[in-house]
């Protein structure tokens, strides 16, 4: 009988490419080039560790999962976030050797910077650029976290796809039945990195106006981070915190994100979208609170509305202007909201369609698929 053989993939990430010449810089130990090089991101747990956890139990006889080894033969390579002028020069090595190579992009650094900017760093600079396009050309196929992202780079691969991010499974649940006290405030969740603070400022008039029923939750990094920013918006977002009731909460794993999810309230996610490097986010952000049952409020990126679409505008509002916004929170603020429907919807969906196993499965099927191409 003839056993079938599971497909090797290996996994580089955040360009932390294990090489006898990065232990010699002294960058990294040289154990990483017997266990691979791990990443400590939320993003990279996600879009490696979660999906690896599924894919090594469940389809073990197809595929095996696991950080890149550079002794180990593998039938395909996997660079994630990776586009460093190692990381592509080992893409073509590979690709020379008919190894399948795949790049798995998270961010558009192939659009010009073209828009609003609003602190340094926040647009891809031109040798980012450059790489991602190499790197998108030189691939065999590119899995995009987001449907804009794939819609530039089909212009210079012809295998893109789509792969959300996702959403451990066992995080996919309703710790309790929470419902607003109407004599409370009602808490409003957001949470991200403190350089996207700013986002905020889109909706500054919406939240002062709802001051007397509110209490702003904010999950993030140090806000040292602020000090990136142009000039007025850290003076303006420090304005804006004086008048609202609030409270800074450090980030400081994915797991306890979710347990803040878990105390109820609702998620907002603003975003300005006048620039080319924002409109490429994935729904990570709103599907992480919508697991744990919460209402999301967003702005109107691609993203979002897909997420909108498949839950049939329940679970998640789309806000185009400040008077959406205005409606939306006046909708949850009145005591006939169905929140029970809702909050069911908005956990249902992240089940259904971005679940750790569902995008498990979504990317098994395409690395099946980039192979046998």
């Amino acid at each position: 009988m003839i056993v079938k053989k599971a497909k090797r993939v290996g996994f580089i990430i955040d360009n932390c490419l294990p090489t006898v010449a990065s232990c010699l810089r002294f960058e990294t130990s040289p154990r990483v080039l017997f266990s691979g090089w791990p990443t400590g991101s939320a993003t990279t747990e996600m879009r490696f560790g979660w999906l690896a956890q599924h894919v090594n139990k469940h389809l073990s006889s197809d595929f095996c999962y696991e950080l890149y080894r550079p002794w180990r033969s593998y039938d395909a390579v996997i660079f994630l976030k990776s586009f460093s002028p190692d990381c592509l020069q080992l893409a073509r090595e590979l690709k020379a050797r008919n190894i399948t190579t795949v790049f798995d992009l998270n961010v558009d650094y192939l659009s010009p910077a073209v828009g609003r900017f609003y602190y340094n760093g926040m647009a891809p600079t031109k040798q980012q650029r450059s790489a991602a396009s190499a790197m998108v050309k030189v691939c065999d196929a590119v899995l995009c976290a987001s449907q804009h992202i794939a819609s530039v780079v089909s212009a210079d691969n012809e295998n893109v796809y789509w792969v959300p991010d996702n959403v451990r499974d066992d995080l996919i649940s309703r710790d309790n039945l929470w419902l607003p006290k109407l004599d409370k405030y009602i808490p409003i969740v957001w949470s991200g990195q403190a350089t996207k603070l700013f986002e905020l400022l889109k909706i500054k008039d919406v939240l002062l106006s709802f001051a007397d029923n509110i209490h702003l939750k904010i999950i993030t990094n140090s806000l040292g981070a602020l000090k990136k920013w142009y000039e007025p918006y850290e003076k303006e977002f420090h304005s804006m915190l004086k008048q609202l009731s609030h409270e800074i909460i450090p980030f400081t794993s994915i797991d306890d994100l979710m347990k803040v999810y878990a105390q109820g309230g609702v998620c907002i996610s603003p975003r300005f979208l006048d620039s080319s490097y924002n409109l490429g986010h994935s729904e990570w952000k709103i599907t992480l609170a919508m697991a744990k049952g919460c209402i999301t409020l967003a702005s109107e990126q691609k993203s979002y509305i897909d997420v909108y679409d498949r839950a049939d505008g329940h679970g998640l509002r789309i806000c185009r202007s400040n008077e959406e916004w205005e409606a939306a929170l006046k909708a949850i603020l009145d005591p006939n909201f169905s929140w029970k429907q809702e909050q069911d919807a908005a956990l249902t969906v992240v089940k259904d369609y971005y679940s750790s196993s569902v995008i498990a499965d979504q990317h098994a099927s395409i690395m099946n698929k980039a192979l046998c191409g």
